[in-house]
């Protein structure tokens, strides 16, 4: 194993994660809510090493159930991916006003995306599918999951495992009803002459994946 791998440690906060409604960090009036893996404010931090603490950690991943509750479980044992962008998440209106007042105030912060944690998860399960087989070699599933094709005079080889192995959407009910009542208050600001209160838009370097 590289020594560079060997002692690579990751930190866990103490008080753990928690799930939040909130936009990528520079939204516009298209933008809609989702949710986002957000660590709680931690005064300590856990220290692990996972390929010695934890060898099999990438096995325990790839069998983890793509929901909210089974992630939150992970990383509040285990920490975050590393993949975390800006956020900006709707402030909590006071208890006493109406429904029908919208707030524009945000609370900024960093978020992993539930659909990168999803996407992450069952990549890296087709991952170990193909790795297992190659193992044993179970010529009869590589054929059925591989084909060849021509592509441009040159050959490849295509993954086909005959199911989707990346989600699409993923939004919860909760996201739709928020997003819905901020379009609502956008459509109102707009006719009153107002615009949204807007940033530069923050790209992820992972967004180019």
């Amino acid at each position: 194993m590289p020594d560079i791998l060997a002692v690579t440690a990751w930190d866990v906060p103490s008080e753990g994660f928690r799930w939040a409604d909130a936009y990528s960090f520079g939204r516009d009036v298209n933008s809609t809510l989702e949710r986002f893996l957000v660590a709680n404010a931690s005064q300590a931090w856990r220290r692990y090493w996972p390929l010695e603490d934890t060898p099999g950690l990438f096995r325990n991943f790839a069998d983890l159930e793509p929901s909210e509750p089974a992630i939150l479980d992970f990383a509040n044992r285990y920490g975050a991916l590393g993949i975390a962008q800006g956020i900006e998440i709707p402030a909590q209106k006071p208890s006493g006003d109406s429904d029908h007042e919208e707030t524009f105030d945000f609370d900024f912060g960093n978020g992993e995306r539930l659909a990168l944690w999803v996407d992450e998860i069952l990549g890296l399960r087709q991952v170990l599918r193909v790795w297992d087989a190659l193992q044993v070699l179970a010529v009869d599933d590589l054929q059925r999951w591989f084909r060849v094709e021509d592509f441009h005079g040159a050959l490849r080889a295509v993954y086909d495992p005959g199911e989707a192995f990346r989600r699409r959407s993923i939004r919860t009910s909760a996201c739709r009803r928020a997003s819905s009542r901020n379009s609502s208050g956008t459509s109102r600001m707009r006719r009153s002459g107002a615009s949204p209160r807007t940033r530069p838009r923050w790209r992820s370097p992972l967004s180019a994946r």
